[in-house]
């Protein structure tokens, strides 16, 4: 009888010691587990913060290549404009230069044949006497 019951004692001892240790490796696994799966969502949450971030930042970056492609369409079509109204003036006064050279030709052009008609009539006074 006291054999058997330090028996059962001994093997009551012997099952908690082996269930503390299924409990703490039980608890063991599970942590590494839980860490591994944190882990793999940190992963995938630090690459899909890393996605928004880029694709906010490219959305932004577009924005300001749209903005100075919109500013430097702008500009070149204003400078344009600028250049054709600077041509039509240049031009203007080439056409109003010409039309005074024209008319100081034509005023000479009158006087040359004045002064001809003068000397003609000279000449023929002359040639009677």
């Amino acid at each position: 009888l006291i054999q058997a019951i330090y028996r059962g004692a001994v093997i009551r001892r012997q099952y908690h010691r082996e269930r503390a240790a299924a409990v703490t490796i039980g608890a063991h696994t599970r942590g590494f587990l839980a860490r591994a799966r944190y882990w793999r969502w940190r992963k995938g949450m630090l690459l899909l913060q890393a996605t928004a971030r880029r694709r906010y930042a490219r959305r932004r970056w577009l924005a300001a290549v749209t903005i100075q492609s919109v500013y430097r369409g702008f500009a070149v079509r204003r400078m344009v404009r600028r250049t054709r109204a600077t041509i039509r003036i240049q031009a203007f006064w080439r056409m109003v230069l010409a039309q005074r050279y024209l008319q100081l030709l034509y005023r000479e052009s009158g006087r040359m044949e004045s002064i001809i008609r003068c000397q003609a009539a000279v000449r023929r006074w002359r040639a009677r006497k």
